[in-house]
């Protein structure tokens, strides 16, 4: 029968706990009065768990907890204190017995063969549980509506109740007036009944007088079948000394036998002896057969361990080139990563090379507008060249091959008055976007 799953996790508690008292109760019911008595003698049983001392200490701390309640000098506390180690005894005989499915079969399966019975007191406990297992889950499970709707049915019920207690009332009644007719039809028969008795005394006295006369026949029958009894007796001896005569001849007859039988027996014996030392004979030949057979297989025994010896060398040299390939696939893979890593450095410093040129365009194009106004001065001022370093780095940046991470950029120094073009061993200032992407190549 399939149950509704519980909602609440109280109620699952509760439901958890109602089981595993059953499961714990049905499994101390496996153990028998013998196995309580002398957990000793069924060791086999046990095996290797620990139930028997469990179980001797179990008996141990009831045995000590019967003497204090039968003390009048122990205190509450402390046969408080010995009820509580019994019970921890308990649990922890049926914990282990939970943790040993292996022994609740075997005690099972002794029970079947042995044929006893469980205690009556734990299967009528095992019972109740059940009974209250069922009934906790019918009231978890039971919303407000149907409580109301079986309060509403007690209600019906309480008042068919008083119904039938008003017509029990009338009932009893009736049954008072039945009573008393009764007891006088009994009054009436209680006089037929001494009447009755009068008459049993009487025919017990005849019976009496009859009896007397039966036993005088008796005892006349009794003297007939002695005198008869003597007369048999006396044929009966006469028989059993010819049936005695008659044994000692068989006697000596089965004597004769039973030498010749031995004879027999004797010379069985010798054969016997004969293939026992043929059996000896034989048995020698296939032991030193063995042992040879035996030198076979310890010499092939060496030889298999020295190839296992070989294949294990082999295994440990092919390992070592598994992990020398692995090492070169690592080198390769860091060394492609390093690339990949400083050509996006370049890519990222050309980038910021060709903004800064950009710049640098446009300044120059507006320094050549104001020289062309100051021509009244007869001033000729060269254009802005630039520097070999600008150059060199132009090239290294447009050309494919990899920039060195430790490499130095000169750029000429920018001013905000006027554009000259950058004097020869002067160290050229480097703008903040192009400085950390050189720092980040350095790094």
């Amino acid at each position: 029968m399939s149950k509704t799953k519980l909602n609440s996790t109280g109620a699952q508690r509760m439901m958890l706990v109602l089981d595993e008292c059953s499961q714990k109760i049905g499994f101390l019911s496996l153990l028998t009065k013998e196995i309580l008595s002398a957990p000793e003698s069924f060791k086999s049983l046990f095996g290797s768990t620990n139930v028997a001392n469990l179980i001797v200490d179990l008996r141990q701390f009831e045995e000590s907890y019967q003497n204090m309640l039968q003390n009048p000098s122990a205190t509450q506390e402390e046969k408080d204190s010995a009820l509580l180690t019994v019970h921890w005894a308990v649990r922890n005989l049926a914990r282990a017995l939970r943790d040993n499915p292996n022994l609740i079969e075997q005690l099972k399966n002794f029970q079947t063969k042995s044929g006893v019975v469980r205690n009556p007191s734990l299967k009528a406990f095992l019972g109740m549980i059940e009974e209250l297992k069922d009934m906790t889950y019918q009231q978890l499970i039971t919303t407000i509506e149907e409580e109301d709707s079986k309060n509403s049915f007690l209600g019906e019920i309480l008042a068919k109740e008083q119904k039938v207690s008003s017509e029990l009332k009338s009932l009893q009644t009736q049954l008072s007036e039945l009573r008393s007719q009764r007891e006088k039809e009994a009054s009436q028969r209680i006089n037929i009944i001494t009447k009755l008795k009068e008459e049993i005394q009487e025919i017990q006295a005849a019976s009496t007088n009859q009896i007397k006369h039966v036993e005088k026949e008796t005892k006349l029958r009794e003297t007939v079948d002695m005198k008869g009894f003597k007369e048999i007796e006396g044929v009966k001896k006469e028989e059993l000394d010819r049936f005695g005569k008659s044994l000692d001849e068989k006697v000596v007859q089965n004597k004769k036998k039973e030498y010749l039988l031995r004879k027999k027996k004797f010379a069985v014996e010798r054969e016997l002896e004969n293939w026992v030392a043929k059996y000896d004979q034989d048995m020698e030949e296939k032991e030193a057969e063995i042992d040879g057979l035996a030198t076979e297989y310890t010499k092939e025994q060496q030889q298999l361990a020295e190839m296992e010896k070989y294949l294990g060398e082999l295994e440990q040299e092919y390992e070592k080139l598994l992990s020398e390939e692995k090492k070169e696939e690592a080198s390769k893979q860091r060394e492609t990563a390093m690339r990949q890593k400083i050509d996006d450095a370049a890519r990222i410093i050309q980038k910021a090379w060709k903004a800064y040129l950009k710049r640098k365009g446009k300044l120059n194009a507006s320094t050549s507008k104001k020289k062309k106004r100051s021509k009244e001065k007869g001033k000729n001022a060269s254009p802005p060249k630039s520097s070999p370093s600008q150059k060199s780095l132009s090239k290294s940046l447009s050309s494919p091959s990899k920039p060195s991470p430790t490499q130095t950029l000169k750029k000429p120094s920018l001013s905000s008055s006027s554009t000259p073009s950058p004097q020869k061993g002067s160290p050229a200032k480097k703008p903040p976007a192009l400085a950390k992407t050189v720092a980040a190549v350095k790094v």
